[in-house]
C-alpha cells in the first residue's frame, strides 16, 4: 500500500533534544501524523490522530511546559469543518483533543501561539457569524487543558481570512490576514490589534490596487509588527514577496518587495536575535 504524505509544519524541539524537529503530516484524507526526527533524519517517535472523517493540521507549537499543541480542522463531527486542537506530551502521547465551533457552519484554525499562563491563542476563519455566505477572522483563547475561555469574530462586509496571531508587549494580540472588505485593492493585507480580551482596538489595511495577501506575522521588540505574504500591486513580477514593517499603532514604517518576473510568495517570517 502506498501512502501519500505532505508536510504541513515543522518546528524545532527544545525539551527533548535541541537538534530534534517535529514534523506534522497529512496522511490520506482521514488523519494526521506527528513525527519527531533527529538531526540525521531518524524517527524518534511518531503517532497519528483522527476521527471518522478528515482531520487536517495547519500549525503546531511547543509550549513552555514542553508539550505540543496542533491546530487545524476536523470534519468528523458532521458535514462542516470545525476548529480541531490536539495536545500531546513531549513524546507524542495524547493529552487531549477537542473541536470548537458551529456544526452548521465551517470554521478552521490557521495559526496558533502561546499566551500568558500557558493559554493558547488560535486564529483562522469562521462562517458562523454575520453573513454566513462570507467568512470572517476569528480569535479563540483556550486554557492549557483546552477549555474555551473566549472567542471573538471580526466581521467585514465580505470575506476576511486570519493568517497568524502574535502576542504584543502590552498583553494584547496582533492578527494579520487578508480582507476583501476594506482597503484600496481587490484584497488587502489586514492588521488587527486587540486588547488582552480580544476586543479590537484598531484595524489597518495595506496594499495597492491589485491582490495583496498576508501569510505570516511577528511582533517586534518595540511593539510593532513585521508582516509578509505576497503582492500583485507592485514589484518586479506578477506576484512578489512583500514585507511590511509597522510601528505599535499600525503606521507603515517601510514596505519592501522581493522577486523576479514570475510568481514569488513568502509563507513565514522570523526576527533574528
Amino acid at each position: 500500500t502506498n501512502i501519500l504524505a505532505s508536510a504541513k509544519e515543522i518546528i524545532t524541539s527544545t525539551f527533548n533534544d535541541p537538534m530534534e524537529i517535529m514534523v506534522t503530516l497529512i496522511i490520506g484524507t482521514f488523519l494526521f501524523l506527528m513525527m519527531s526526527l533527529t538531526a540525521m533524519g531518524q524517527a524518534c517517535f511518531q503517532n497519528s490522530f483522527g476521527g471518522t472523517s478528515l482531520e487536517e493540521i495547519q500549525c503546531v507549537i511547543e509550549t513552555t511546559e514542553g508539550n505540543m499543541v496542533f491546530a487545524g480542522r476536523s470534519l468528523s463531527g458532521g458535514s462542516k469543518e470545525m476548529i480541531y486542537v490536539v495536545q500531546t506530551d513531549a513524546t507524542g502521547n495524547l493529552m487531549w483533543s477537542k473541536t470548537y465551533g458551529d456544526l452548521n457552519n465551517s470554521e478552521m484554525a490557521v495559526s496558533i501561539t502561546e499566551g500568558n499562563n500557558g493559554s493558547i491563542l488560535i486564529t483562522g476563519y469562521t462562517y458562523s457569524f454575520g453573513n454566513t455566505a462570507d467568512c470572517d477572522i476569528t480569535l479563540v483563547k483556550l486554557d492549557n487543558s483546552g477549555k474555551l475561555l473566549w472567542s471573538k469574530v471580526y466581521l467585514g462586509s465580505n470575506n476576511e481570512y486570519g493568517a497568524e496571531v502574535s502576542t504584543t508587549p502590552d498583553g494584547g494580540y496582533y492578527i494579520t490576514g487578508s480582507t476583501f472588505s476594506t482597503g484600496s485593492g481587490l484584497t488587502d493585507v489586514t492588521l488587527i490589534k486587540t486588547d488582552s480580551n480580544g476586543n479590537m482596538l484598531w484595524n489597518k489595511t495595506y496594499g495597492g490596487t491589485g491582490l495583496d495577501n498576508a501569510s505570516a506575522l511577528k511582533t517586534t521588540a518595540d511593539g510593532g509588527a513585521v508582516i509578509t505574504g505576497f503582492t500583485m500591486s507592485k514589484g518586479a513580477g506578477n506576484k512578489d514577496v512583500i514585507l511590511i514593517r509597522t510601528n505599535a499603532i499600525g503606521d507603515t514604517l517601510w514596505t519592501r518587495t522581493f522577486g523576479n518576473t514570475l510568481a514569488d510568495q513568502a509563507w513565514g517570517v522570523c526576527i533574528s536575535p
